[in-house]
């Protein structure tokens, strides 16, 4: 299985992986991420900026759907596409691609990746918050 790793500027840009696209902006726009998900991956992960502060996860969730109804409608293999809205609101160094690298090379099946990948932006952006009120 083909996988590939989409993010907005929530990710810092790690140069050129194979399999990874980082936008340089904070608000891809929905054909800017229908282009990354059209290709050769049937596996794709997203993470975008907090969706209260921008349009990077609604415009990635509305290319998704778009790409899952157009391979719908040619009869295409179904692409497994995940967007995790990771609540930060800045380019923040969460080794947020290395981990979903790394699930994604395991055994694991794609429900348990993503599941593991939203707990740990949860855990992340808990920590994150109980640092800034205590500051």
């Amino acid at each position: 299985m083909n996988y590939k790793i989409v993010s907005d500027s929530c990710c810092p840009n790690i140069g050129k992986i194979e399999n990874v696209s980082v936008f340089g902006k904070s608000a891809p726009s929905i054909e800017d991420y229908y282009a990354a998900f059209d290709c050769d991956a049937d596996r794709i992960i997203v993470f975008t900026l907090s969706a209260e502060v921008c349009d990077s996860y609604v415009n990635a969730m509305k290319a998704r759907h778009q790409i899952i109804e157009r391979y719908k409608a040619l009869n295409l293999p179904m692409k497994k596409i995940f967007v995790c809205d990771t609540k930060l609101t800045s380019s923040e160094d969460l080794h947020l691609i290395q981990k979903a690298m790394d699930y994604l090379k395991s055994e694991l099946n794609f429900a348990d990746i993503t599941t593991k990948l939203m707990l740990y932006c949860n855990k992340m952006n808990l920590v994150q918050r109980s640092i800034a009120i205590e500051a």
